[in-house]
């Protein structure tokens, strides 16, 4: 699946997705959420329905078009006795937008005893005007069959309005285009948006029930929140935090870490001192909540997700994640990533099923080699242990030993990141969910200085003097070598 945009599908139809995730069915159309309150949170939950394989989730953006929303129902037309044709206006008020609007959706549900009678437009802040439908539906009844199943109108649906099919429950092509509001913003976007039902034939009545408007804006115009925030590592007060810059919108110049003791709040604002996606600073001790804003010269983005840390406190670590293994003969490798839902790790311990059924404490790191191990199959977790308590277990791996042939070598790692503070360089980056184990890592140098660093470890750092520096890592293991992550240059002046 490459870059790009698509609709969702569900291929194999059945899918039950296991707990934590809802229970089925699911929907197919992301057109589900719309009409639904989006404060609170949200979860993606991706279910690996298979096995031999496995991944990572890094994170995920969610793009929500804000919804503007009129319940107030109002005659058609005007309820002056004996009337039985005029106009009808209903209003919402619009607020919020920052940027230049790139779609404009509607739906509507009208009760009417006879459709063609009625003339349906749209009226922005600027008095555009756009028609939506004129005349359609004969003598039948209704747009809509409720505010739940509502008549919608968007330039992309296949299906103009003038061939829909009374009561027109479902999406259509309005007769103007809706794109007539591309583009606008400021006060031609923020202020009264009208809904005008004319009754150009008297007789028949009816109500315009409920309509809303969805506006999309051209995310690239602003900053937009970063992804795939976490902490990276806690030591003591010590907090590392770590994210995705945004893929979307003005280029960060800088970022601004938000946090307080409830979900939300903020009692203090930590501004970052560059672009750089890493932030390492002393928290005081107790438990937070923290989220980010990204910063690009006045323009200051929305809110990222939210997660949790506890600093200096006595609660159980959370499970280690990503453990891969490399078999080469009776040498086993493992390799994983402790996190930090909990108070940080102070040990770890190694959890074996099988042909032999033991715990083997572990020190605190991120990988581990055993040698000589008798021959069997052995299943594998980790756990993480502190003064709070023990985790639950990381995932499984199984193992067979010996092997004939070496495993696998180890994929590209991942989230690697070269920045400076000052003259000083720092690179950081993550095992690759894919291939076998890492037990090693070489960093490689070119431009003012050209070398090889070997390490276990998965962060570096080291003075050097003015000059441009391009930097990449590779992965090893018994089996092999990775291919080495893409160059990053870093300018010490």
């Amino acid at each position: 699946i490459l870059t790009g945009t698509y609709a969702p599908t569900d291929v194999s139809p059945g899918d039950v997705l296991t707990a934590p995730a809802p229970a089925g069915p699911y929907s197919t159309s992301l057109a589900a959420f719309n009409g639904t309150n989006p404060n609170g949170t949200w979860s993606l939950y991706v279910f690996d329905d298979a096995g031999s394989d496995i991944g990572a989730l890094f994170g995920f953006t969610l793009l929500i078009s804000p919804q503007f929303n009129n319940t107030t129902a109002v005659p058609i037309p005007p309820g002056a006795p004996g009337v039985t044709s005029g106009t009808t206006e209903s209003s919402l008020q619009i607020s919020g937008l920052t940027a230049p609007i790139t779609k404009v959706t509607v739906s509507l549900h009208i009760t009417h005893t006879f459709n063609g009678d009625l003339d349906i437009s749209l009226i922005g802040p600027d008095n555009t005007i756009v028609e939506l439908s004129s005349d359609n539906g004969g003598s039948n009844n209704n747009y809509g069959n409720s505010c739940g199943d509502r008549t919608n109108f968007d330039d992309a649906a296949a299906t103009a309005i003038t061939a829909g099919v009374t009561p027109f429950a479902g999406t259509f092509r309005p007769e103007a285009a809706l794109s007539a509001f591309n583009g606008k913003s400021g006060v031609a976007a923020n202020g009264t948006w009208r809904l005008r039902v004319v009754d150009d034939t008297g007789g028949d009545i009816g109500s315009l029930v409920c309509w809303s408007v969805a506006i999309s804006q051209n995310e690239n115009t602003t900053a937009q929140p970063p992804t795939a925030l976490l902490a990276s590592s806690i030591v003591g007060n010590q907090v590392t935090l770590r994210w995705t810059p945004p893929g979307a919108g003005l280029a960060p110049t800088s970022y601004v870490v938000e946090g307080g003791v409830n979900p939300g709040e903020t009692l203090a604002s930590l501004p970052t001192a560059n672009a750089s996606p890493i932030l390492t600073f002393n928290a005081p001790t107790g438990a937070f909540y923290v989220r980010l804003r990204t910063l690009s010269g006045a323009s200051l983005s929305g809110v990222s997700h939210e997660i949790r840390i506890f600093v200096n406190l006595s609660v159980a670590p959370s499970a280690p994640t990503l453990l891969q293994r490399v078999i080469s003969g009776a040498t086993l490798g493992l390799s994983w990533r402790n996190t930090f839902g909990g108070s940080g790790p102070t040990s770890l311990m190694l959890d074996v099923t099988g042909s032999a059924t033991t715990s083997i404490p572990l020190g605190l790191s991120e990988s581990a080699s055993f040698s000589s191990v008798p021959a069997g199959t052995y299943n594998l977790s980790l756990r993480a242990v502190n003064a709070g308590g023990i985790s639950t277990s990381s995932n499984i791996v199984t193992v067979t030993l010996p092997s004939a042939m070496c495993s696998s070598a180890p994929g590209t790692p991942n989230r690697f990141l070269a920045y400076k503070i000052g003259n000083t360089i720092y690179v950081v980056w993550e095992p690759s969910p894919l291939g076998g184990a890492p037990t090693g890592f070489v960093l490689n140098v070119t431009g003012s200085f050209v070398g090889s660093f070997p390490t276990t470890g998965r962060t570096l750092s080291g003075a050097v003097g003015p000059g441009a520096y391009g930097l990449s890592v590779a992965a090893t293991n018994a089996c092999g070598i990775s291919t080495a992550t893409a160059v990053q240059v870093v300018n010490i002046p």
